[in-house]
């Protein structure tokens, strides 16, 4: 997943590139559409399968990675790009973050909905698979990044795929669009930056 989300942004920027220096690239043209399709394939409609084989569950940091690496601050909450305040893009998140609740003696005792330290997927055996600092602070960056686009963009989108990340953290929101002028925008955004902030403070104790 990571590669062919950044092999995406990388044939988009070359043909942005291109343009702006009053050339072409062909292939970055006829082959970026191609990548974007493929991208498709990693979703399994609750989360991204960042691999395949290796007798692995396919929840990988990784694709919080892929998010945050490609994030454009000038981009909508876009789904096929998976930008980090898409609906795929934050129900992978809790995907992810869940899937390390119950396998690291550190998240002992943390509810649901509370930040906790994050490695890079559950089946790791490097370093006996330890949490990771960076992956546990991608989370975070993801979120700050949600949290730039939705006031950039003045609303905030909770649909039946993010609506599960919504509710661990703020059990009172409604489904629908949520303007910059209402209260409940406000709301999601308090609780979703104490959700990021939890992260950087199980990082650093």
């Amino acid at each position: 997943f990571f590669t062919t989300i950044v092999q995406h942004r990388a044939l988009v920027e070359g043909i942005n590139m291109a343009r702006a220096l009053d050339e072409t690239c062909p292939h970055c043209e006829s082959q970026a559409p191609q990548a974007l399709c493929y991208l498709q394939s990693y979703w399994t409609g609750t989360a991204v399968r960042s691999n395949y084989g290796q007798g692995r569950s396919g929840l990988d940091v990784a694709s919080i990675l892929g998010s945050i690496h490609t994030f454009d601050p000038e981009g909508e909450c876009d789904d096929t790009t998976f930008q980090p305040c898409s609906a795929r893009a934050l129900a992978n998140h809790k995907a992810v973050t869940d899937s390390f609740r119950s396998i690291y003696k550190i998240n002992g005792g943390i509810k649901q909905g509370q930040a906790v330290a994050v490695g890079r997927y559950p089946e790791d055996v490097y370093f006996n698979g330890n949490p990771w600092y960076l992956a546990t602070y991608a989370a975070a960056e993801q979120l700050y990044d949600a949290m730039y686009q939705w006031n950039k963009i003045g609303k905030i989108m909770v649909t039946d795929v993010s609506m599960p990340f919504f509710k661990d953290i703020y059990s009172e929101v409604q489904k629908g669009t949520h303007e910059s002028s209402s209260p409940e925008f406000g709301n999601i955004i308090a609780a979703v930056k104490a959700y990021a902030e939890g992260y950087i403070e199980v990082a650093v104790s």
